[in-house]
C-alpha cells in the first residue's frame, strides 16, 4: 500500500500538470482511433504497450465473462473497421 500512496504522491508531483495539459487539448474534441477491451486483470496495461496517450483511444476493462460472448459474436465487426481489442484472455 505504501507504494501505492507513494505513486500517487509522484504523480501529482511530478506529472499531473502535464496530464491536466493533456486532458485541456483533447476535452472539447477527442479523436480515438480506437476501443481496446481487455480484462481487469492488474497485469494488463493498455497505454503502455500500445503506446497510447490521452485521448488515443478508448479502454474498456470488463470481467471475461460478461465480455466474452459479444466479442466473439462481433470481432469481424471490429476487425473489419479497425477496430482493436485484446482477446489473449480468451480460451
Amino acid at each position: 500500500m505504501d507504494r501505492i500512496l507513494r505513486g500517487i504522491m509522484k504523480y501529482r508531483k511530478c506529472h499531473r500538470e502535464g496530464m491536466v495539459k493533456q486532458f485541456q487539448q483533447v476535452r472539447d474534441n477527442p479523436e480515438p482511433k480506437a476501443i481496446f477491451f481487455t480484462c481487469m486483470d492488474s497485469r494488463m496495461i493498455p497505454t503502455r504497450f500500445t503506446e497510447t496517450n490521452v485521448g488515443d483511444m478508448f479502454v474498456g476493462t470488463t470481467l471475461d465473462l460478461i465480455i466474452s460472448t459479444f466479442i466473439r459474436s462481433t470481432s469481424q465487426w471490429f476487425l473489419q473497421n479497425n477496430i482493436f481489442f485484446n482477446t489473449s484472455h480468451l480460451h
